[in-house]
């Protein structure tokens, strides 16, 4: 009897014990999810944005054709420039197509007749003043894009300066990023005694960055 009533006692501390250590385990699982939830509701750590290394004191580079093409202004001013240059080019191609039309015309006279001497001396000077013209537009197209380029150019100039000042940067040099394009013996030599630099650190390229300013 004694027995039995230990082996009852036994099973009863066992059947305790294991609920005492399921209790266990549950309060436990709960802090832990509790612990979760609240790490849930904490907001993100901001990520530290990287930072562009400093080129203080460094030479830096631009790539001054793609920096002139790449300036909106350089295409509205061109732009502008091709259409007055397209406008007189039209006048001069009407005036043509008219002299031809004239002297056509003149055919039908007699040679020997005061109009015809009159009208063909007339489309002579003509011809030689719309030839005068055609040139005048051609270099003055020229002049306007020269002009145009030294504008823009100061610009530039003026904008790396002003950024040069701004970051400490020790100098600016013309770099072309491009691959040669010329073709020949003289004209690759030359493309190559044109380039200022065979290699730069990408990072010294500022490029991009003037030209962010510059169409601001």
């Amino acid at each position: 009897m004694i027995r039995n009533l230990r082996s009852k006692l036994g099973s009863l501390a066992a059947i305790v014990g294991g609920t005492a250590l399921l209790v266990g385990l549950a309060i436990v699982i709960g802090q832990v999810a509790v612990a979760q939830a609240d790490d849930t509701k904490k907001p993100p750590t901001p990520s530290t944005p990287k930072t562009a290394p400093s080129l203080a004191g460094k030479v830096v580079f631009v790539d001054i054709e793609d920096a002139i093409n790449g300036y909106k202004k350089t295409k509205e001013l061109k732009d502008k420039l091709q259409k007055e240059y397209s406008d007189k080019k039209k006048e001069y191609e009407e005036a043509v197509k008219k002299i031809a039309e004239d002297a056509d015309e003149l055919q039908l006279l007699s040679a020997q007749s005061k109009e015809y001497k009159a009208k063909q001396r007339d489309l002579r000077l003509r011809a030689l003043t719309n030839e005068m013209d055609k040139k005048i537009v051609e270099e003055g197209t020229d002049e306007g894009l020269g002009s145009l380029y030294k504008e823009v150019y100061g610009t530039i100039r003026t904008t790396l300066a002003t950024m040069a000042q701004a970051e400490g940067w020790a100098a600016v040099l013309v770099v072309n990023r491009k691959d040669l394009q010329a073709s020949g013996e003289k004209g690759v030599t030359a493309a190559i005694a044109a380039r200022t630099a065979i290699w730069f650190d990408p990072a010294t390229d500022v490029t991009d960055r003037l030209l962010e300013k510059l169409n601001q």
